[in-house]
């Protein structure tokens, strides 16, 4: 921390100073500092950085560097772009901040455990027995197990704790009632399509999500929305960050406004995220309306099944909508 105070007050007082004030500012969040450049553009930044050391022309790579960042930190990506414009190249103050950073992000991940082989565990698909049903792979099988560490005194429950952290979510009145049982579920916020749930016994937490997915997916999705994608972004690099390292968490645009941690996990800053529909579950529960009186009489088993009939009816309205507009589409370039 003293590097970026020495660092903010002498380049501060350039013509950029604001746009080092506003990443600066993004330093300063609760959040990792992977968070704000992720462990998969390690490698081109640093091969951009000893270019730039061997004072040879870094045109081309510099306009590449910038394009890969603005998906990841705008505020970064800026910086570097505007450094470039007023001295023809990025500045020195510039790269060794990138080469710091990078520094910092490669430290993070020198113990990392690689993710478990995805070998499918027969007689794992059983919905009725267990409650759950993902369909990330045809199959349905579990594809890995959790890992018990010592912290989890033995504890094999896939459940939440409750987290540490500063930044928490409040509300006006209590989320989840006793008694009653809830869904955990996961939909691509691109194309609404539903992959499957498994049921909880409470509101979901940290080690709903990322149990599920290490348990039921190949390889770590590239962005994940999540209403705690602070706590959760945390947890999983504490735990499984061999599966997480290339996995970017973002909040929900319905949830976002209620978080006091890093603008880092704020998706509006991003470009390409226009098209997402990060509030997917919430008009899924509204779906799910005409069965939550009666569910309340059945089994686990009748449960399950009916909230696999209803999710098969949802997948299947998502996919004629989009096929409906794929014909109108192709319709209009003839």
């Amino acid at each position: 921390m003293y590097f970026y105070n020495c660092l903010f007050k002498e380049v501060c007082k350039g013509k950029n100073n604001n746009l080092w004030r506003s990443f600066f500012f993004l330093l300063t969040g609760d959040c990792s500092i992977d968070v704000i450049l992720p462990y998969v553009l390690i490698t081109p930044t640093k091969h951009y950085i000893g270019i730039y050391k061997s004072n040879k022309d870094v045109t081309l790579e510099t306009q590449e560097i910038i394009d890969m960042l603005k998906s990841y930190c705008p505020e970064l990506a800026e910086l570097i772009s505007v450094s470039n414009i007023i001295n023809g190249k990025p500045t020195f103050d510039v790269i060794n901040l990138l080469e710091v950073i990078t520094t910092k992000v490669k430290a993070l991940y020198l113990n990392k455990i690689a993710a478990g082989n995805a070998t499918q565990i027969p007689n794992s698909y059983n919905p009725p027995k267990y409650g759950r049903a993902y369909y990330f792979s045809d199959s349905g099988n579990q594809l890995r197990t959790p890992r018990i560490f010592t912290c989890d005194d033995g504890s094999t429950t896939n459940f939440d704790d409750k987290p540490s952290d500063a930044c928490q979510k409040s509300f006006n009145q209590q989320v989840s009632k006793k008694g009653i049982t809830y869904l955990f579920l996961w939909f691509c916020p691109l194309h609404g399509h539903c992959y499957g749930f498994h049921i909880i016994p409470g509101s979901e937490g940290r080690k709903d999500p990322a149990s599920s997915l290490y348990c039921y997916m190949e390889e770590a999705p590239k962005t994940v929305f999540y209403d705690f994608a602070c706590s959760l972004s945390e947890y999983t690099q504490n735990r499984e960050s061999g599966f997480y390292n290339n996995t970017r968490f973002f909040h929900d645009i319905f949830h976002g406004y209620s978080h006091k941690c890093s603008s880092a996990f704020k998706s509006n800053r991003l470009n390409g995220f226009k098209g997402f529909n990060t509030s997917i579950c919430e008009q899924f529960n509204s779906f799910l309306q005409c069965i939550k009186a009666s569910s309340r009489l059945m089994t686990q088993e009748h449960f399950t099944f009916y909230t696999q009939f209803f999710i098969s009816i949802w997948n299947e309205s998502k996919h004629r909508s989009f096929k409906n507009k794929l014909h109108i589409a192709l319709a209009g370039n003839k």
